[in-house]
């Protein structure tokens, strides 16, 4: 399948129909700090995260946990992970349903907006959303309470973004391996990025 092309203004944006999300509430365990505080490049891994999000064309560009300064939603059931971050906002923002959303780590500084735009269109072209078949996040969906029923199931099961994206059925997006897959949840993987 095609990369769908990257637009030059926010207008033609691949993302100007989708609200954006990104998942900053967890409590960093393996980093043994907060992830989304991080910096690389002269801005933290939240900034970054939001950025490309904006750019990719989402509004509203939402943040899951107690994140002041930004348009945030607080986790109402804490150490849920990434799926307790997406059932706090779906129960906390009704006003996305229908919408389309991209869902995506904080800990992916470098995620494009190729990437996104290509899981973008895929999933409007599947209809209920996509995924890469290596990876479960980024994650292009769209807010259905057949969503929220399925973050119900996943999170009574394993708790996993796997198994949501398995119980969806998604449409599967083959992406090579690289650069904007890369993400950062040890004290070793950081350093080793900040010092290459």
């Amino acid at each position: 399948m095609p990369c769908v092309a990257m637009a030059r203004t926010l207008e033609n944006a691949p993302g100007k129909d989708w609200a954006g999300l990104v998942l900053a509430g967890g409590a960093s365990t393996r980093m043994g700090t907060d992830k989304a505080l991080l910096t690389l490049e002269g801005h933290t891994l939240l900034d970054r995260a939001v950025g490309i999000l904006r750019r990719f064309g989402a509004d509203p560009v939402l943040v899951s946990g107690n994140r002041p300064g930004y348009d945030c939603v607080p986790d109402s059931r804490p150490g849920l992970g990434p799926l307790g971050g997406l059932e706090s906002i779906l129960a906390a923002r009704g006003e996305l349903a229908g919408r389309w959303m991209m869902v995506i780590p904080v800990d992916m500084p470098y995620l494009d907006t190729e990437t996104l735009g290509h899981l973008a269109g895929a999933a409007q072209a599947h209809g209920g959303g996509a995924a890469c078949t290596q990876y479960p996040l980024p994650l292009a969906i769209r807010v259905t309470d057949g969503l929220a029923d399925a973050v119900d199931r996943a999170l009574a099961g394993t708790g996993s973004i796997r198994d949501l994206v398995g119980d969806l059925g998604l449409a599967r997006v083959e992406r090579e391996e690289g650069r904007p897959f890369e993400n950062f949840n040890t004290p070793q993987a950081w350093l080793k990025e900040n010092n290459a």
